[in-house]
């Protein structure tokens, strides 16, 4: 792994009993570190915001630009 998974949002532990949203940020941060492999900002799932405006926010796939 190039990039650290980074800090997770620890309340989500708290408000979401199905854990999903847990599950879910998990797997922005490991797609960000490993897929995309570029640095987080406060947390694992977030990009900074020069990685979000070159639009990586989006997947590729979905041919959203």
């Amino acid at each position: 792994m190039i990039h650290a998974l980074g800090d997770q949002y620890e309340q989500d532990k708290v408000t979401d009993p199905t854990r999903f949203l847990e599950k879910a940020r998990l797997h922005q941060s490991n797609y960000r570190a490993n897929i995309l492999q570029v640095p987080f900002d406060k947390y694992g799932n977030y990009l900074i915001k020069v990685d979000a405006l070159k639009g990586l926010n989006f997947y590729r796939d979905f041919n959203i630009s």
